[in-house]
């Protein structure tokens, strides 16, 4: 049994720098602030937004123990699929994968080529 998984495309997001409040247009499914603190590339705003996920500040979004847990559900499916059909492939967000990742580890699945951060980069996994 083999399950692959791949991180998407190269975002064609401009990395051009935003007040905080300039977010809900770069984003529209989240409300942010309307405080004109600091100005901030979108890649900036985001690396601090999910430290503080880590930390347990989830503004209303799912939390980091969520994500793991759904993560975990995620992994299940696509054991299960695997079983079914010898081999599938998912292709998500790099966050995402990686704690889908961390969950096949966990249940036996050996990572049999790393998986990197870089888009369609992707990692293969194997029942040991």
């Amino acid at each position: 049994m083999k399950i692959v998984i791949v991180r998407h495309a190269k975002v064609l997001i401009k990395n051009k720098k935003i007040y905080a409040n300039e977010l809900k247009k770069a984003i529209e499914e989240y409300d942010y602030t309307d405080k004109k603190i600091m100005k901030l590339s979108l890649f900036t705003w985001a690396f601090w937004f999910k430290l503080a996920w880590y930390m347990g500040f989830s503004g209303g979004a799912k939390s980091y123990q969520e994500s793991k847990d759904e993560a975990f559900k995620a992994s299940k499916i696509l054991i299960d699929l695997a079983k079914e059909y010898g081999s599938v492939m998912l292709m998500g967000h790099g966050l995402k994968n990686r704690l889908i990742a961390t969950a096949l580890r966990q249940q036996g699945w050996i990572e049999r080529k790393k998986m990197k951060m870089d888009n369609l980069d992707y990692g293969v996994f194997i029942l040991s």
